[in-house]
């Protein structure tokens, strides 16, 4: 007698019924939008679209500038001095140096002839009278504004190289002259351009009392 008739083998049927589990549900792909690009951050833009604006800086960043200018004299500190010019910096006075490099070849020459050194100690800028001038203040470039001042200078003509965000000092100087010794003009115009979180010299000039 046969051992057995054998295992049969039993089909596998797949579930139908409720106990079959569902296959987890996959939501429709979404676009999405990429994150909108940062404005540049500027100082001033004409009022359209989406822009970001610069916080402005203070007027003590101004005389920060000037502070650093004429110690670095009193000093006779070139690379300080150059540290403070922009890299496109410019004489303003048309009968000076006019470029960069020109601007420290003339600092260097008047080292190698006056002792700034004698100016150590002494007030030379007299910071309660400074003129501050914006683009604004001035108009167009190589015109003067009819606004009134008290300088006996009279309003600047606005610079060719001043742009729409630059500020233009008048600096009076309180000691241009020491032991009859000329070291300065009467007047420094200085240009400032914002760079980052502060100024530096884009144009310089020096004028003499009328």
């Amino acid at each position: 007698m046969a051992a057995g008739a054998g295992c049969r083998s039993v089909p596998v049927t797949a579930v139908t019924g409720p106990e079959a589990q569902p296959a987890p549900r996959r939501p429709d792909g979404v676009v999405l939008d990429p994150p909108a690009a940062i404005p540049l951050a500027v100082d001033r833009v004409a009022a359209r679209g989406v822009v970001a604006l610069r916080e402005p800086l203070g007027d003590e960043a101004l005389f920060d500038v000037v502070r650093t200018y004429v110690t670095a004299f009193q000093h006779e500190d070139v690379d300080g001095l150059i540290q403070l010019l922009a890299f496109d910096a410019v004489a303003l006075d048309a009968k000076g140096p006019r470029s960069r490099s020109a601007i420290v070849d003339a600092w260097r020459a008047r080292f190698r002839n006056l002792d700034y050194a004698k100016l150590v100690g002494t007030e030379v800028i007299d910071f309660d009278a400074i003129e501050r001038y914006t683009a604004q203040n001035l108009g167009s470039a190589g015109s003067s504004s009819s606004s009134s001042s008290s300088s006996s200078f009279g309003v600047p003509a606005r610079p060719a190289e001043m742009r729409d965000a630059d500020v233009l000092l008048r600096i009076p100087v309180a000691a241009a002259r020491v032991a009859g010794e000329r070291y300065f003009g009467d007047v420094i115009l200085m240009l400032l351009r914002r760079d980052g979180e502060r100024y530096r010299i884009a144009g310089l000039a020096e004028e003499d009392a009328p």
